[in-house]
């Protein structure tokens, strides 16, 4: 039987990313800086950012859940337990993106995965209006770290100490509220539909494949 969640707020899902409760079957690719500059252009535009589909293997200890999402290392004495099996690259890269300092250490990190996340910052661009890595060219006054959008001290401190503008300051506070309030849809399957859900998905690619050829 198909559990269809109401709309979760995006944050919920990566605080469950964060403990440790959901995870992969299999190891996620770690994106490209252009891709997740392209979904935080989604977020910040309250463009959708996409379905996810969930497993409830709470009840499965032997299915595979190896793969971690982002920093944060999956917990398998964890009471609930979800595996992953559409939307890991999006989910991981949010909680790449929102996370302070990396739990895991850089030797368990893949070398892309410190390229990208270890050697330079994804900011909010108050010059561009956007969010992007800043590397060499990061400038305390003009880019505010992305991982201090969610908590409202912290960002309230840093926008207070950049001296902005108040048209400024609007905009970085609107972009937090938007973050805060971004929700997508969430499917979550019991483990013993795994065939309902793996029809779903398959559903779901090809009609968006033959959307995109008749559009073409």
């Amino acid at each position: 039987m198909l559990v269809k969640s109401d709309p979760w707020r995006l944050l919920a899902l990566v605080e469950e990313a964060k403990d440790g409760r959901v995870a992969a079957a299999h190891p996620v690719p770690c994106w490209t800086a252009p891709l997740v500059e392209a979904l935080w252009d989604n977020i910040l535009n309250d463009w959708p950012v996409g379905p996810f589909v969930l497993l409830d293997v709470s009840a499965s200890p032997e299915r595979p859940w190896r793969g971690r999402l982002g920093p944060y290392p999956v917990n398998a004495v964890a009471p609930r337990r979800l595996m992953i099996e559409e939307g890991a690259g999006r989910l991981a890269a949010l909680a790449w993106s929102l996370a302070d300092v990396p739990t895991l250490a850089l030797h368990q990190c893949r070398a892309e995965e410190v390229a990208l996340w270890t050697r330079q910052t994804l900011v909010l661009d108050l010059d561009q209006r956007r969010v992007r890595f800043a590397g060499t060219d990061f400038a305390p006054n003009r880019h505010l770290p992305v991982h201090l959008l969610p908590a409202a001290g912290p960002c309230l401190r840093a926008i207070g100490a950049m001296e902005l503008r108040a048209a400024e300051r609007e905009w970085v506070n609107l972009t937090a509220r938007r973050l805060l309030e971004t929700r997508c849809p969430v499917y979550v399957f019991p483990d013993t539909s795994t065939r309902l859900a793996e029809r779903m998905l398959t559903n779901f690619r090809q009609i968006g494949s033959a959307e995109r050829r008749a559009a073409l």
